[in-house]
């Protein structure tokens, strides 16, 4: 009785461990997807010869802007530091962005693999016990 109590233990837990994998695996599908798009509009802002744009300025409110300086973008880099890039090292930044997501992406993923083997064990142990 005492083993079959510890391997519902041990279920529950992987049980929750794997809810917690599944919610990471869709905040980082979200970002590749973000990031994907992001990078297609800065190809179409590249691309563009026209001289205003709307800007989103916040809460869905936009603003008329004219492009003054069409080579370089400013780009936070983090902890509020802002740089200048042109519309390529951005794009190529976002792609090593991307990458690092696809790893993690990968890493959850066998996470949840191994954790669905640890599973079919637990059953087999189950089955022994019966």
């Amino acid at each position: 009785m005492e083993e079959g109590q510890g391997l519902l233990q041990r279920a529950m837990r992987l049980r929750e461990q794997s809810e917690e994998i599944e919610k990471q695996l869709e905040f980082v599908s979200e970002q590749i997807t973000e990031l994907r798009q992001f990078s297609a509009n800065l190809e179409i802002l590249k691309e563009s010869k026209e001289k205003e744009m709307l800007a989103n300025i916040g809460r869905g409110v936009h603003m008329k802007v004219s492009r003054a300086d069409e080579e370089k973008l400013f780009v936070e880099v983090g902890a509020g530091i802002v740089v200048r890039k042109t519309p390529n090292e951005t794009i190529r930044e976002i792609e090593k962005q991307i990458g690092k997501f696809q790893e993690a992406k990968m890493h959850l993923t066998a996470q949840l693999h191994e954790h669905a083997e640890e599973f079919r064990k637990m059953l087999k142990e189950v089955e022994g016990i019966k």
